[in-house]
């Protein structure tokens, strides 16, 4: 399978890497990819970074061992829902899991005619396992 399949089946320990495939390294769903961003920028002194960005839908609830969004942001390879309970659901609610809620953000930086900024939004993540494939 391509990254694709662990956007719904994030099931990122490893088991199926192979030679030319790491989940971990490769698919955002696993933590792994690349951030990208959209900059644009005008003939005047503006530039606008428009990426978009995820987030966890959670609020203040806890898995069954009082874990999160943020737990799942450092292991998504938790991410099968073993731990979810009867306010919790992370594959519906955090980023890391494939959950949350998605929206565009959008940065503009102003600048003098002397100087150059350059605006980033690293929000936004691509798979970077192009054909590859796990076994």
């Amino acid at each position: 399978d391509d990254c694709g399949y662990y956007d719904s089946n994030p099931d990122c320990g490893g088991l199926w890497d192979d030679s030319d495939f790491t989940a971990s390294a490769m698919c955002c769903a696993c933590g792994g990819g690349e951030p990208a961003a959209t900059m644009t920028s005008s003939t005047s002194t503006e530039a606008t970074t428009t990426a978009m960005a995820c987030f966890d839908t959670a609020g203040n609830a806890t898995d069954s061992y009082n874990e999160s969004c943020l737990y799942y942001d450092e292991s998504p390879y938790m991410c099968g829902g073993w731990f979810d309970d009867s306010d919790f659901t992370v594959n519906a609610m955090c980023c890391a899991c494939g959950g949350g809620t998605q929206s565009a953000a959008t940065t503009t930086a102003s600048t003098s005619m002397e100087a150059t900024t350059t605006a980033t939004a690293s929000a936004a993540c691509f798979d970077t396992a192009g054909n590859a494939t796990d076994s």
